[in-house]
């Protein structure tokens, strides 16, 4: 049986070999345990609805493929993971994971969770209130950062996409020849870099400070709301339009 956050289990029996797996969020009241396991820390791996592995501490190594889930919960981590198309990672409050690979999947990063040196290709990923590190965004994946979620030093790599969304923010992002960071209403980047031909920052009703545009770059600030606070342009391009405002 899993929990999932916002569920309730209420006056389950587990007897001999069942497994009650409550993940952040989820509730469990008045269960009696006869010879059962509840399981809410460690790393646990599932793939659709079956445990496949539930393991305390630091993981190494995980393969995450179609239909399989890592959830890292309480006391858990892992290292070196590779989320492949299909798979997902989920970072938890109070867990980290260090240089996952995310080639077609998902990470999803939950408010404190700490993600770092993650390398995404054709994949996502999404921090939700979590913070993640020195992300590598290359071949069409996207960083999506939302509801109090931080980014530092995201390098965003040609045909890859940084979207800052409300209450999102991210610090220190490079944005590369034919990479593009899209800051949307309630977002907020500052100290972005964008150099080269085909590389973007555009302001749709979000705020951006201190950003560096050169070498052919471009900034864009259109819409009500978007602001941009002192840009530096250097053999570059800024737009401003339709309600934008640079200062």
């Amino acid at each position: 049986l899993i929990v999932s956050s916002g569920g309730l289990a209420s006056g389950a029996i587990l007897s001999s070999g069942g497994v009650l797996i409550e993940l952040p969020g989820g509730h469990v009241s008045g269960t009696v345990f006869d010879g059962g396991v509840l399981e809410s820390g460690g790393v646990l791996v599932l793939s659709g609805g079956d445990v496949l592995s539930d393991t305390p501490g630091i993981v190494s190594g995980l393969q995450i493929t179609n239909d399989e889930t890592d959830d890292l919960l309480s006391g858990g981590g892992v290292v070196s993971s590779v989320i492949s198309s299909g798979g997902n990672e989920n970072v938890y409050s109070g867990t980290v994971a260090s240089f996952t690979t995310v080639s077609g999947g998902i990470q999803s990063v939950f408010a404190g969770g700490v993600a770092t040196g993650t390398v995404v290709s054709h994949g996502f990923q999404q921090v939700s209130g979590g913070l993640v590190e020195n992300t590598v965004l290359v071949q069409s994946s996207f960083q999506t950062v939302s509801a109090g979620g931080r980014a530092i030093g995201t390098q965003v790599g040609s045909g890859a996409f940084e979207v800052l969304a409300s209450g999102g923010s991210a610090s220190g992002t490079i944005v590369g020849v034919g990479g593009f960071q899209i800051v949307t209403s309630g977002g907020f980047a500052s100290g972005t870099v964008v150099s080269g031909v085909g590389a973007f920052e555009f302001l749709t009703g979000g705020v951006a400070s201190a950003t560096q545009v050169s070498l052919h770059a471009a900034q864009i600030v259109s819409g009500a709301g978007s602001l941009a606070i002192s840009t530096t342009v250097n053999d570059a391009f800024q737009g401003v339009s339709a309600g934008g405002i640079a200062s």
